[in-house]
């Protein structure tokens, strides 16, 4: 669990960065904050044209947590029943 809300991950042989803008959350706690949390996700050999903000949410039965991907994964190592909507954007698996 990080100090700050910065996660640095190795992806595809390179460094990636995700990180909340939202310095006030609660990081202690097991579940995403009610009203859910956003974080970014920033590839700088991905050649990104758009922001990645990808919206976390704790999962529920009608919305269980489902995806596998490398960056969905790296977020359940702090929330581990979250449920990560990419916003529009393609996944990174």
């Amino acid at each position: 669990t990080p100090a700050l809300p910065v996660w640095v991950i190795c992806v595809e042989s390179h460094y990636s960065v995700l990180f909340c803008d939202q310095v006030q959350v609660q990081w202690q706690s097991q579940v995403p904050p009610e009203d859910g949390l956003d974080v970014i996700y920033y590839d700088p050999f991905g050649r990104q044209d758009e922001e990645y903000r990808l919206s976390l949410q704790s999962a529920t039965a009608e919305n269980p947590a489902d995806s596998t991907g490398v960056i969905d994964l790296t977020v359940r190592t702090r929330w581990k029943d979250c449920v990560i909507d990419w916003n529009g954007s393609d996944p990174i698996l």
